[in-house]
């Protein structure tokens, strides 16, 4: 990993986050699924590194880079979370405003002068 972190995917982590966000709220058993890769055990850090003989320049390096890492990750969750609750917010919205629409659409196709005339239209 290269010692300068960029955001360049963030929009895509977002933009997952709403994928399965809104697919979680339409399919009742969907699964959120984590966006990113498993993170590398101390021991392959340390090994990809030089292993336990570098010096202390070395292992300063290597221990900023994990941290590095992990600062990484924690941002890329949290937009992608971000992105899962802007999902979410979405359908609930959309079916807020179908709510409306349905209700609009009875008020003002079904003539309606009373509760008491509503029910013996009901019962026929």
């Amino acid at each position: 990993m290269s010692s300068t972190v960029t955001a360049a995917r963030f929009p895509s982590f977002f933009f997952n986050g709403v994928w399965q966000g809104l697919k979680t709220a339409l399919v009742p058993h969907a699964c959120i699924s984590d966006p990113l890769p498993p993170m590398p055990t101390v021991r392959d850090w340390l090994q990809a590194h030089g292993g336990t003989g570098m010096d202390a320049d070395a292992f300063d390096r290597c221990e900023s880079e994990w941290y590095e890492l992990l600062e990484l990750r924690e941002r890329q969750m949290n937009v992608f979370l971000a992105g899962l609750f802007v999902g979410t917010l979405v359908y609930a919205i959309a079916m807020l405003a179908l709510l409306a629409l349905v209700g609009w659409l009875l008020y003002s196709l079904v003539p309606f002068d009373g509760f008491g005339r509503f029910v013996d239209w009901v019962r026929g």
